[in-house]
């Protein structure tokens, strides 16, 4: 029967390889960052800026869960930013008309 020390270094052990797994996949981060870069269908220097808005969004959203507060100016950018950019990628995966930035929805 193993003993409280062997229980405890086995446990290490198979946290270490979870870790390891983990650390083998593709951040989220980069994955959101490349899903904006290749599938944004907007200029490329607005793609990239938008990619940055989106990371930065991302960042904050790791900020507030792990330090529980944030800049209430700053969430609203990134809600902004975040939520324009997800009807402009859903509008593309959808065939649909890509709107203009700052212009009212066609009907």
């Amino acid at each position: 029967m193993a003993d409280a020390t062997e229980v405890d270094e086995r446990d290490a052990l198979e946290s270490l390889l979870r870790e390891i797994d983990f650390k083998k996949e593709t951040s989220i981060r980069r994955r959101v960052r490349h899903l904006v870069l290749s599938e944004a269908p907007i200029a490329e220097e607005a793609r990239s800026s938008l990619a940055k808005k989106i990371v930065d969004a991302y960042d904050l959203r790791g900020r507030v869960v792990h330090a529980g507060a944030g800049d209430s100016d700053a969430l609203s950018n990134a809600h902004e930013a975040v939520l324009s950019c997800v009807k402009l990628l859903l509008r593309a995966r959808l065939g649909l008309a890509i709107q203009p930035p700052g212009e009212p929805a066609v009907a």
